[in-house]
């Protein structure tokens, strides 16, 4: 009979698994909004900003890849965003803040002599913005320009026919 008495027991007193579960939980909220408030992201973050490679430094790398290895398509056709001067623009590896920068005796691209990319194309097939700054080559020479001014200045597709 005495067995009888402890099977009668309605719940168990003390803190249950869920109970912890949820006590756990909300002071790691409570930590985290702390932080989060004191600033302590925006420090652990700002630590951060130099560590990676910058777009003219990841273009200068991207160039001498292409160029060691002979890709001429990469190397005098693909435009790269870069930040020259605190502008980006968008040039190739031609571009002298970036062909300066290269290893030259490793290259396997002599030259982009005729091989040139069609920026105005580049401005209308990437839908770029028309204030977006590009580099135009030109022969042996090069300027810089907005899309804008390339996409105003090009030719109408439009004929006329004469009857």
């Amino acid at each position: 009979m005495n067995l009888k008495r402890g099977l009668n027991r309605k719940g168990q007193e003390g803190l249950t698994l869920t109970t912890l579960l949820l006590i756990v939980l909300g002071v790691i909220v409570v930590v985290m909004v702390v932080l989060f408030v004191t600033g302590f992201f925006d420090k652990l973050s700002s630590g951060t900003e130099n560590v990676l490679p910058g777009s003219l430094q990841a273009a200068i790398e991207g160039c001498q890849l292409a160029g060691d290895n002979g890709l001429t398509a990469d190397f005098c056709l693909a435009y790269r965003e870069v930040e020259i001067d605190g502008k980006d623009v968008y040039t190739t590896c031609m571009q002298s803040e970036i062909y300066n920068s290269l290893d030259k005796n490793t290259l396997q691209v002599s030259s982009c002599a005729g091989n040139h990319p069609d920026a105005t194309a580049y401005c209308e097939n990437m839908k770029l913005s028309s204030g977006t700054n590009i580099v135009v080559y030109e022969g042996e020479s090069s300027r810089e320009t907005t899309c804008k001014l390339l996409i105003d200045a090009k030719p109408s597709d439009s004929t006329q026919v004469d009857a």
